[in-house]
């Protein structure tokens, strides 16, 4: 076991996203939320210990640890996007792991482990600073929350994962191979050869990795992939199409938006000009995160007739709109998928192949449009007018 730790503790992604306790709440969210947050998070615990012990608990076949953002509600149950043909929702236990606050559905068989999570952040904290070895954070984390884990997968059952180049997702999958239990990783986002995530020189990442990959979107040439995943580990899965189960609504969204956190402020700056005179059109933008004060007030100065939306349901948003431009968002490949809809790559700093290479698949399939100028954009304007 030791030697799984160690492997997971030198992971590139790991130490600077979860170096301290204090990253959890630095979020700009009120005291009454957090506590919320907690409360809800304690709840679930009970929940989840109440129903280990209940014959309810051999039901379920699959278990799903996702963050919060993959995870959708219907009919009070949970299912990750894109996967609802292949994870039924009954017979499946749903575990997220969330920093950014309550989920706005809840479901029977969801359960948010945010407390539990954070609990085990401040502990691994205080163990890193009494040993004063900042390579133990990470591995405190793991080994704690694999524990966790191991219990609740006591009962056999397949593990799926998304977003796994995490400690919260390779404690699950680390409690998986005790336990001899397949685990199975489910796409979410790009998959390329630059993400920290599938970026490793050495196989032994394999130790802390998921059995199976299931992809739906790759770059043609993947064979940066099979360290992590030899070519019989990958399995294509053609993912549920957008609205198969919403409710059908008329467009009602003329331009849709779409930020990342890495470059929100500079496509922002990009952008306005190009929809500050639209003030006909029905554009809103859709933030990954909540937007600063600063940028709020930017483009409601500068383009006031646009409005700025917090629904988390981006499949709704998809479908509600006529055209779709983002820059190297992973938002692109959701918008490939959607039917009728404009797909726009807005590369406006010349970078958006570098940070999302699947684009140029994209692009050979004609599943989005790339335009780099204000004068690109006013002639496909002026075009779609016509």
């Amino acid at each position: 076991m030791h030697k799984h730790l160690i492997a997971a503790a030198i992971l590139k992604t790991m130490p600077r996203k979860y170096a301290k306790i204090g990253i959890v709440f630095k979020q700009r969210r009120s005291y009454e939320k957090i506590a919320l947050s907690t409360l809800v998070s304690c709840w679930d615990l009970l929940r989840l210990i109440l129903l280990f012990f209940s014959p309810q608990w051999t039901h379920f076949d699959k278990l799903i640890v996702a963050p919060q953002g993959v995870v959708k509600v219907k009919d009070n149950f949970a299912y990750v996007e894109k996967y609802e043909d292949l994870l039924a929702w009954p017979s499946t236990l749903v575990v997220i792991r969330s920093t950014r606050g309550v989920p706005t559905k809840r479901a029977k068989n969801l359960y948010d482990l945010t407390f539990v999570y954070v609990f085990v952040i401040f502990i691994s904290f205080i163990i890193t600073h009494l040993h004063c070895k900042k390579h133990l954070m990470s591995a405190c984390q793991i080994s704690c929350l694999t524990h966790i884990f191991k219990m609740l997968l006591i009962r056999k059952s397949n593990v799926f994962i998304s977003d796994w180049n995490n400690p919260f997702s390779i404690s699950c999958i680390l409690a998986a191979k005790k336990r001899s239990i397949q685990s199975f990783e489910l796409q979410h986002g790009v998959i390329h050869k630059n993400h920290p995530a599938y970026n490793f020189s050495s196989k032994k990442v394999q130790q802390i990795s998921c059995d199976y990959l299931y992809y739906w979107m790759m770059p043609q040439n993947k064979s940066f992939i099979s360290k992590l995943y030899p070519h019989e580990k990958q399995i294509y899965f053609k993912p549920t199409q957008h609205g198969t189960f919403l409710r059908k609504s008329s467009k009602s969204i003329d331009i849709l938006f779409s930020l990342q956190d890495s470059n929100s402020s500079n496509f922002i700056e990009a952008f306005l000009p190009l929809i500050e005179n639209m003030v006909k059109a029905n554009i809103v933008i859709k933030p990954r995160r909540e937007l600063s004060k600063k940028l709020r007030s930017r483009i409601y100065s500068q383009a006031p007739h646009v409005k700025v939306t917090s629904n988390n349901d981006f499949s709704a948003l998809l479908k509600a709109s006529y055209v779709h431009v983002s820059h190297s968002s992973t938002t692109l490949l959701d918008g490939a998928l959607e039917k009728n809809l404009l797909n726009i790559c807005f590369d406006f700093d010349g970078t958006a192949l570098q940070r999302n290479p699947v684009i140029k698949d994209l692009l050979t399939n004609n599943q989005v449009v790339l335009i780099t100028t204000k004068e690109d954009w006013l002639s496909l304007w002026s075009n779609l007018q016509t």
